[in-house]
């Protein structure tokens, strides 16, 4: 969920994989189509403390 800014605060709490996901819908009402949406999604890892950076 987002703030009135659409900003989110995501807990990364946990080890392991993460996928975050999102969906935005504009009401546009062009001749062709009344919507369009927007899609994107953002993968990566939290390592264990243990493990070094690799940059």
């Amino acid at each position: 969920e987002t703030d009135k800014n659409g900003k989110a605060a995501i807990p990364l709490d946990k080890i392991g994989p993460y996928v975050i996901r999102l969906t935005h819908m504009e009401w546009v009402k062009k001749p062709t189509h009344e919507w369009e949406s927007y899609w994107a999604s953002l993968t990566f890892e939290v390592l264990p403390k243990s493990v070094p950076p690799l940059f």
